[in-house]
């Protein structure tokens, strides 16, 4: 019975578990090698929530410490979009241009995101809901000075305005414009204040402007 025991005992050693489930990555042992203590015999992956690894600037650092969740783009899988929360962000950078590691999770229960994968990562630092924006083309700079020219009564009327934030090709106009107001967004380098105008087309959002 006692070497019966030991058998069992022998053959219960030859199964080698896994303290996770997931998938079967790797395996590195090979039959009939030799494995001594700490050898990996498989690489198994657990991919029902993944990571994803942003590297962030370091004038948006402060930004990104405010924000907890973030929408992530898989363009491998047709541009698909996922939420992902905050999982951690370096205190320190990692390499001479200053871009700190930021962590985000996000869950995977499909299994269509696979390691390795590209994801673009949109930020959000700021929002406006209520801000006014126009091409940045339309503004003209003078003097340390920004104008638009407005349309008014079939006449061009030089505005001075304030500018904030850049977001793509428009700019937001802090001060000087208030709804309603026609500003002037094609051939405005080429008119003078009080000129008489001929307004071919009047667009109300800047998809219109592309058209």
């Amino acid at each position: 019975e006692a070497e019966l025991a030991i058998a069992e005992l022998q053959l219960q050693r030859c199964f080698i578990r896994c303290s996770i489930s997931g998938i079967i990555n790797e395996v590195p042992a090979k039959k009939g090698l030799y494995l001594a203590v700490g050898d990996p015999v498989a690489t198994v992956l657990n991919i029902e929530r993944v990571k994803v690894i942003v590297g962030i600037p370091e004038a948006d650092v402060d930004a990104v410490r405010k924000i907890d969740r973030f929408e992530v783009t898989i363009e491998a899988l047709q541009n698909k979009k996922i939420n992902a929360a905050k999982y951690f962000l370096a205190v320190a950078p990692e390499s001479q241009a200053q871009v700190y590691r930021l962590e985000l999770e996000a869950a995977n229960e499909s299994g269509e995101i696979l390691p390795g994968m590209f994801a673009r990562v949109e930020i959000i630092k700021e929002e406006f809901p209520e801000a006014l924006a126009v091409p940045l083309y339309a503004v003209i700079s003078r003097d340390n000075k920004h104008f638009l020219f407005l349309e008014e009564d079939n006449e061009a009327r030089l505005q001075e305005v304030g500018l904030g934030i850049l977001d793509g090709w428009q700019i937001q106009i802090t001060e000087g414009l208030v709804p309603g107001q026609h500003v002037i967004v094609v051939g405005q380098r080429s008119v003078d204040t009080d000129q008489r105008l001929n307004v071919v087309k009047t667009v109300t959002s800047p998809a219109e402007i592309t058209r």
